[in-house]
C-alpha cells in the first residue's frame, strides 16, 4: 500500500499479521490495531490512522456491530482518500457496498463497488474481491453469466494474496453460480480447489468456523440428485454452524439459498433445525431486509407443518419488520447522501489542492515573462535527454541562442519593447517544441534548445527556420550593427555522448560555438561536433550565413 514502505519495520510487520489474520484471529487484530491507532494518533500519522479505521471497519462488520462500522468506515474514507492509500479506501467502499446489499439497495451497493475498484491497485487482493462483490449483484438480477465472468476475474487476483479467506469465499461462490447454471463439469473443479483452501485454513485455524464446502455440497449434490450426500452435507454444515459464536449477517443469504433448496427437497426436518440454529442472531441484526427474508422462509416452514398459531405471529412480526424497513431506508438513504457528499466535498478539496499544486509547479519551473521553462527546469530535463542519448547512443543536441545588440535595442526602445522581443523569440521557440525538442530560457537574452536524436541537417533546418521566422517579424533595432532590425546568433554542439562526457560538456560547447558567431558573424548559425571545445576544433566549422 502507498507509503507504508517508510514505516517503521516494526509497524510494517504488525500491518502484514493484520492484512493476513483479520478474518481469523479477531480479538488478536483487534489489540493490534489499537496499538497502532495509538501510535499513529500520538505520531500525527494519518496514513497509518486511516488504515486502521478501514481494518476495524472490516471486523465490526462481521462482528454486526454497525454503530462502529460506519464511525470507522466514514473515518476510513476520508483518511484513505486524503493520505491515497488505495487498498484501505477500496475496502472501506466494498464494505459500504455489502452493507447496502445486506439492506436490498442493489443500485447503492453496484456505486460502492465501482468505487472500490476505482480506489484500489488494480494488482491487489481488494481489487479482486470488489469485482467477486460486483458480481454477486450480477446474480442477484438473474446475469448468471456476468457473474461468473466477474467471479473469475477476481479470483486471478485473490489467488496471488497471502490471505486465503476470500479466495475460499470466492471459490465457492462461482462453484454456487457454476451448479445453478447447470455447468457441473466446471463446478467439479472448482469444489476440489475450494476443498484444498478449505482443509489448509481448517488445519491453520482449528478452532474457526469454515461451511463454505459443505454449503456448496448441499447444491452440487441436490442437482445431482445424490440426496444422502447431499443430506450428509447438511449435517456437517449445521453442526459447524452450531459451533459457530459469531453474528449470522454474513451467513445469512446463504442460509436463505440453503432453506429453499432443503424446502423444494421435502427436507423439512433440516429446515426446522437450520432456521432454530439461526434465528436469535438473525432476528437481533437490526437488518430489516435480512430479517424480512428470514421470516418468509420461516413463514414457509410453519405452513409447511401446518403450525398456524406461529404462522400467525411470525405475519404480525413481519408487518411490524416492514414498517421498520421503511424506516431503516429512510435512514440509509439519509447515510449514503452523507458519505457522498463528504466524498464530493474532500474529492473538490484535493482538486483545489492539486490544481494549487500544478499552478505552484509551474511557477517554479515555467519563466513568467517568457512562459517557457526556464533554468530550473531546463538542468532537470538536459539531465534526463542527456542520460537518454547515453544509454541509447544516440545524438544530442544542444543550441545557445541570443539576440543580437539587445542592450542597444533595450537603450533605444525602452525595456517594454524588449520583453516583447523576449516574447516573440520564446513563442517561436515553443512552436516548434515536441517530444525531441525541448526549449527554455536560458537568462537574460540567452535561450537554450535540445534536440535528441536528430541529425545535423535536421537541427540545422531547425534553426535556420528559427531565425527566418525572427527575420520575417522585421522588428526594428536601428542600433544593431548587424541590421536595421532584429537579429540573432546561434551556437549548435550535437554528438552522440562518450563516456567522459557531461551534460556541461554540450552547453560548454554550444556556448563557445555560439561565442564564434557572436565575434565574427553575428546573425550566424554554427554547429560543431567534438565533446571537447578548443580553437583548433572552431577553426575548422563554418558558420551558416
Amino acid at each position: 500500500m502507498k507509503g507504508f514502505n517508510l514505516q517503521t519495520p516494526e509497524i510494517q510487520e504488525q500491518i502484514r499479521i493484520i492484512e493476513k489474520e483479520y478474518n481469523a484471529n479477531r480479538a488478536d487484530v483487534k489489540r493490534r490495531l489499537a496499538q497502532l491507532m495509538d501510535n499513529a494518533g500520538k505520531s500525527g500519522n494519518s496514513l497509518l490512522l486511516g488504515f486502521t479505521h478501514a481494518y476495524f471497519a472490516r471486523i465490526y462488520y462481521v462482528e454486526g456491530d454497525m454503530k462502529k462500522f460506519l464511525s470507522h468506515v466514514r473515518a476510513g474514507i476520508r483518511l484513505t482518500e486524503i493520505n491515497e492509500d488505495k487498498d484501505s479506501a477500496s475496502i472501506c467502499y466494498n464494505l459500504l457496498g455489502v452493507d447496502a446489499m445486506n439492506h436490498g439497495e442493489y443500485p447503492i451497493a453496484l456505486e460502492y463497488y465501482e468505487e472500490a475498484l476505482n480506489a484500489a491497485s488494480s494488482e491487489s487482493s481488494v481489487y479482486g474481491a470488489a469485482l467477486v462483490n460486483t458480481g454477486h449483484i450480477y446474480y442477484e438480477i438473474g446475469e448468471i453469466d456476468k457473474a461468473l465472468y466477474y467471479c473469475k476475474q477476481g479470483r486471478k487476483y485473490l489467488e496471488k494474496s497471502d490471505n486465503p479467506f476470500p479466495l475460499l469465499i470466492e471459490l465457492a461462490q462461482e462453484a454456487t453460480y457454476s451448479i445453478w447454471s447447470k455447468r457441473l463439469g466446471m463446478a467439479r473443479g472448482i469444489i476440489a480447489e475450494l476443498k484444498v483452501i478449505e482443509e489448509q485454513l481448517q488445519s491453520r485455524y482449528p478452532d474457526e468456523t469454515f461451511t463454505d464446502l459443505s454449503e456448496v455440497l448441499i447444491y452440487y449434490y441436490d442437482t445431482m440428485q445424490q440426496s444422502e450426500k447431499r443430506d450428509a452435507a447438511f449435517l456437517d454444515f449445521a453442526d459447524a454452524l452450531s459451533n459457530y459464536d459469531g453474528s449470522y449477517i454474513d451467513f445469512a443469504e446463504n442460509i436463505n439459498w440453503i432453506t429453499d433448496t432443503l424446502m423444494n427437497s421435502g427436507k423439512t426436518n433440516f429446515v426446522g433445525r437450520l432456521l432454530n440454529i439461526t434465528r436469535k442472531s438473525i432476528m437481533k441484526s437490526g437488518i430489516p431486509h435480512i430479517q424480512l427474508q428470514f421470516l418468509e422462509r420461516d413463514i414457509k416452514y410453519q405452513l409447511r407443518i401446518k403450525n398456524h398459531d406461529e404462522v400467525h405471529k411470525l405475519e404480525s412480526k413481519y408487518f411490524r419488520v416492514s414498517c421498520l424497513r421503511n424506516r431503516e431506508n429512510l435512514r440509509i438513504y439519509k447515510t449514503n447522501i452523507s458519505i457522498h457528499n463528504d466524498m464530493n466535498h474532500l474529492r473538490e478539496e484535493t482538486a483545489r489542492i492539486e490544481e494549487e499544486n500544478r499552478r505552484l509547479l509551474r511557477e517554479a519551473s515555467i519563466d513568467p515573462l517568457t512562459q517557457i521553462p526556464n533554468r530550473a527546469l531546463l538542468n532537470e530535463k538536459a539531465e534526463y535527454y542527456f542520460s537518454m542519448a547515453d544509454q541509447n547512443q544516440v545524438s544530442l543536441g544542444v543550441e545557445m541562442l541570443d539576440i543580437d545588440f539587445f542592450k542597444e535595442l533595450n537603450d533605444t526602445y525602452g525595456h517594454q519593447q524588449g520583453d516583447h522581443c523576449l516574447q516573440l523569440v520564446a513563442s517561436i521557440l515553443k512552436d516548434i517544441s515536441c517530444d525531441r525538442i525541448f526549449s527554455a530560457r536560458y537568462g537574460g537574452d540567452e535561450f537554450m534548445i535540445i534536440y535528441y536524436d536528430m541529425t545535423d541537417a535536421d537541427i540545422l533546418k531547425k534553426a535556420e527556420h528559427i531565425r527566418e521566422r525572427i527575420n520575417q517579424m522585421k522588428i526594428p533595432n536601428i542600433n544593431s550593427e548587424t541590421s536595421d532590425f532584429l537579429t540573432i546568433s546561434q551556437g549548435i554542439r550535437n554528438s552522440v555522448p562518450r563516456d567522459s562526457n557531461r551534460v556541461w560538456d554540450y552547453t560548454y560547447g554550444a556556448d563557445n560555438a555560439l561565442y564564434k558567431v557572436k565575434k565574427t558573424k553575428k546573425g550566424g548559425i554554427l554547429l560543431i561536433h567534438n565533446a571537447v571545445i578548443d580553437r583548433s576544433v572552431l577553426e575548422n566549422d563554418s558558420i551558416n550565413d
